[in-house]
């Protein structure tokens, strides 16, 4: 049995938050828009393809939750165990040697509150995509958390400079070459349902289609995570070109519609059994 509840078209609330004067990215700020209401209250969390965000160790620790990250890279969980000593967020859930594939988790049934799987799935190969989402379900005891982008309706408005096209256009190759599916978001809903309607729980969905705008600094970002990408492959091509893309979004910031985001959170009902 499966409800179905969508909970917010176009996620006012995290646009409300937008403007607020904190670094985080615009997809922190959705977790944090969505979650607080419902969820954190000392509730343990295992944040899974953690990165280097300590975002959502910071919403957790000043509330007593408890927060594990995993990750598939060691080296992204040394650097995130240095932010987390400097930023004080320590907790005594927190192993920083936890290096783990979604799609084969090693921790047992039920181990934690709540997973939180945020831009994750979309970098796995399709086949394991059903293997990821049951894996962040079958670890949690009350629900799991699921956020991806889709790119498929970034344009330009008005007339832009010829650079945003070619950065469109370079970030799509790259992504393709690197097996991340960039109109993941959109699938999301459907990937969720398919491998949890046999399961006790309720879907609640959360679409974001913000307005045209100045998203240089997001741009940016993106930038910094290719180029950090094809550094590691020693991809220097790829890589002088993405420094080029953020040299001229900081210098010509363009006007633009700017990725969607999709978030499902997966509940088991309370009746059923901890």
């Amino acid at each position: 049995m499966m409800e179905t509840v969508v909970a917010q078209k176009s996620a006012a609330s995290a646009e409300a938050v937008l403007n607020k004067p904190e670094e985080l990215s615009y997809s922190e700020q959705m977790t944090k828009a969505i979650l607080p209401n419902r969820y954190l209250g000392g509730e343990t969390f295992l944040d899974i393809g953690c990165g280097q965000s300590t975002a959502l160790a910071r919403l957790l620790v000043c509330r007593g939750g408890g927060y594990t990250p995993c990750d598939i890279h060691l080296p992204t969980l040394e650097e995130l165990q240095k932010k987390l000593v400097n930023e004080r967020l320590n907790t005594k859930d927190l192993d920083p040697w936890l290096v783990e594939d979604i799609s084969c988790l090693s921790f047992e049934d039920k181990s934690f509150d709540f997973s939180h799987v945020r831009q994750v799935i979309a970098h796995i190969h399709s086949s394991k995509v059903d293997e990821a989402v049951s894996e962040a379900f079958r670890v949690v005891r009350r629900g799991a958390y699921f956020l991806e982008m889709d790119w498929s309706d970034v344009v330009p408005c008005f007339e832009a400079s010829s650079y945003f096209s070619e950065f469109i256009a370079e970030v799509r190759s790259f992504a393709g070459n690197h097996g991340i599916d960039l109109n993941f978001g959109r699938k999301l809903n459907a990937a969720v349902h398919r491998v949890l309607e046999s399961q006790a729980s309720r879907i609640l969905i959360f679409e974001s289609q913000r307005m045209a705008g100045n998203y240089s600094k997001e741009y940016i970002e993106v930038c910094k995570s290719m180029i950090h990408i094809s550094g590691k492959t020693r991809d220097l091509e790829t890589k002088s070109r993405f420094e080029d893309f953020a040299e001229q979004f900081g210098k010509h910031p363009v006007v633009s519609r700017p990725p969607k985001m999709y978030s499902v959170i997966a509940e088991r009902f309370k009746s059923a059994t901890s």
